[in-house]
């Protein structure tokens, strides 16, 4: 355990708990535990079913329920509908789908991006899916009509991460060229672009309960808190880890941020209430 100068402590947690950890801390966020259960990736670098496309259901206990065959190749993303019972996933055989959580049944798949599909986010209250990769495009989908909507291409590189923001206007997009971006989706444009990484973006998140606030990681192992109102960085961490930060995710008490590489993850506790 150690101090930050931001005021923190780090914890080291032992590399088996981090996919558990991020389903917990996610599933704190809303009732997408569905009755006990939680979902997750099973990860290449821990388990080989990612390769084949499989979707695995988690008890709290680490107890596998089901094992689905979702896609041809790698799992690369999963996101919730605003009422918990679909499920979006992406992979590198290109395509979009819908489940049901229930039931498993696929629903729809979107089939337009010419690439590796890298992530998709649900809109917090519309019927829109937001989905990114390789292209690099930025593609929105009708979930109702299986349609899509708008493509949007800003960056020029492949995308790692989009997300979007609770008040459901703003979408945030990370990307292999360093570069972060914030979009409105009401006018389908951009409005502002983030610059601190030296390397490509690979996780990004918005704080739940302060709206302009989001944290990016990238592959410097930096860990970067930004305003989206301000182009400068709020706040660096430059060495939160000394490999490419993979993943990130607050806690539902809010002044918690674990982030995650692929041998450790880090779990840091904001002590000022600000």
């Amino acid at each position: 355990m150690g101090k930050s100068m931001f005021g923190m402590e780090s914890h080291c947690i032992s590399p088996p708990l981090i996919l558990f950890m991020k389903t917990v801390l996610r599933s704190c966020n809303g009732p997408s535990t569905m009755n006990g259960l939680y979902l997750q990736i099973k990860r290449i670098n821990l388990n080989l079913c990612s390769i084949l496309g499989c979707i695995h259901y988690w008890t709290a206990d680490l107890n596998t329920i089901a094992k689905h065959q979702a896609h041809t190749s790698q799992v690369r993303d999963l996101d919730f509908s605003s009422s918990y019972g679909k499920l979006a996933s992406c992979s590198d055989d290109r395509i979009v789908k819908i489940f049901d959580f229930g039931t498993f049944k696929p629903e729809l798949q979107f089939e337009g991006h010419r690439s590796d599909v890298k992530t998709c986010a649900w809109h917090p209250y519309e019927s829109m899916i937001v989905s990114a990769g390789r292209d690099p495009e930025i593609k929105f989908w009708d979930p109702k009509s299986g349609n899509e909507v708008y493509t949007i291409q800003s960056h020029y590189n492949a995308i790692n991460k989009v997300r979007w923001n609770k008040n459901g206007n703003w979408c945030l997009s990370g990307s292999k060229d360093t570069s972060t971006k914030i979009y409105d989706v009401r006018v389908m444009k951009d409005f502002i672009t983030f610059q601190a990484h030296e390397d490509e973006i690979n996780a990004l998140e918005w704080h739940p309960d302060c709206e302009e606030l989001f944290v990016s990681g990238g592959g410097d192992g930096m860990v970067v808190f930004w305003m989206a109102n301000e182009d400068e960085a709020y706040y660096k961490i430059d060495k939160a880890h000394y490999r490419a930060c993979c993943d990130l995710v607050w806690h539902s008490i809010r002044n918690f941020l674990a982030t995650a590489v692929k041998t450790k993850t880090w779990c840091r506790t904001c002590r000022s209430k600000n």
